[in-house]
Order: C-alpha cells, then structure tokens, then sequence
C-alpha cells in the first residue's frame, strides 16, 4: 500500500487513475456550460478526484477546446480501445520512472498537434528530423510501433528517414504524393468499402485517432512544470 501511495505522488499525472478522469470529464461534458462550475464539486466526489485535482484539471481541459468539449470522442472499436488502454497504461509508469521522457513527448505534440488533423506533420531539416526522432522513439514505448506510420513524398524517402534515425523497422512506411516533410500517425487497417474511397488497395491503412486522442488527454493529465 505505501508502494501504490508513494507511485502517487511521484507521477506527473494531476490525478494516477486516468479512467476517472476521462469518467469526470465526460459526465462533465454533458452538462450545460454554465452549470458544470456549480455541479463540479458533485461530479469530482462521484469520480474520487479531489476538488483542487477537478478543478485544475477542468480548466485545462476547457482550454483546449474553442467549443463546450472537455475531451475528444474515443476512437470507436475494441482494437482502439485496447490500444488506448495500453498507452494510458504505460504512459502512467513513464510519468514515474522517466517523467521528462513524458513531458517531451507531449510538448512536441502540443507543439505539432491541429484539431483538424489526427496526424502530425515534421519538416525534412536535420533539426525537424531530430524532434521526430526524439517523439516516434517515445511513442513506441507508448504505442506498439507496429500502429505508428511515417509517410512522406515516397516510401523510400521514409525508409531512408528510418534508417538514418535508427527507427523500429516494424514501423509502417507509406508514400503521399507531392508532400513536403513527414506525416506521422497511428494507423489501423481498413477495407476499402466504395469506389469513391481513393485508397489503392482493397486492404488500407488509415489513421486511427488514436494518436490525437492519447495526446490530448494527456496534455488535460499532465501537471505543469514547477
């Protein structure tokens, strides 16, 4: 028991149990904006978080967002689901043992992140290529690199860029035509259910939200530096 306590307070995570608080912050995103500071009290106690804990972590969350959103919607599927869970998982032990690792990896993607966009984008100077280094290295500890894809402009240009940062072979290389830099996302396997879907192959991948929604929980997660 002291174990789990002192894992608490070493963590970087504003509170350790992350299903409360997508709990918390998905209850509060059904109530009506002007009434979730009256209710929050009574919304943080059904979900074991402190007010001093909700409260911080409500403001962050509203920050993010320019509408009444606290949290994304969850990428739909089991799969998803399981990878969300693993990420959340493993990202709770990072923000113990190396919560800098963490941290860097959230500031680069609070850097690169757009909310219209699941995918982040870096550009091909030796600098671009170094903080893509430095993410994808992190995100595979995160995510299983198997669901991490790289596309740029040629699938050879990606397995160059693999190769010269010493990447996870078991990365997925992809071509997008006439892209300058490289595009960087979690992808799941699809099949091809109409002509109007310009995909090549009947089998596809495609981006899966995982990374933007992981991402953006754990900027709302994450405590600031003190």
């Amino acid at each position: 028991m002291d174990d789990f306590k002192e894992s608490n307070t070493n963590s970087i995570f504003i509170h350790p149990k992350y299903a409360d608080v997508i709990g918390f912050l998905e209850e509060l995103q059904e109530l009506k904006e002007n009434s979730r500071d009256q209710l929050l009290p009574e919304v943080a106690i059904r979900h074991g978080i402190s007010l001093n804990e909700s409260k911080c972590l409500y403001l962050r969350a509203s920050e993010l967002f320019d509408d009444d959103r606290l949290l994304l919607g969850r990428p739909k599927g089991s799969k998803n689901q399981e990878v969300i869970i693993r990420a959340l998982d493993r990202a709770y032990q990072m923000s113990i043992k190396d919560p800098k690792k963490l941290r860097m990896f959230i500031e680069i993607f609070a850097h690169k992140q757009n909310l219209n966009n699941s995918s982040i984008h870096f550009g091909i100077k030796e600098a671009q290529l170094e903080i893509l280094q430095s993410f994808i290295l992190v995100g595979c500890q995160l995510i299983d690199a198997s669901h991490w894809q790289v596309r740029a402009y040629s699938e050879q240009a990606v397995s160059d860029v693999k190769k010269d940062l010493s990447l996870s072979s078991s990365i997925r290389v992809g071509a997008r035509e006439s892209f300058h830099g490289c595009e960087v996302r979690v992808v799941q396997k699809k099949r091809k259910r109409s002509n109007k879907n310009l995909a090549v192959t009947d089998d596809y991948y495609a981006s899966s939200g995982v990374l933007k929604y992981l991402g953006y929980f754990l900027m709302v997660l994450i405590e600031d530096k003190v």
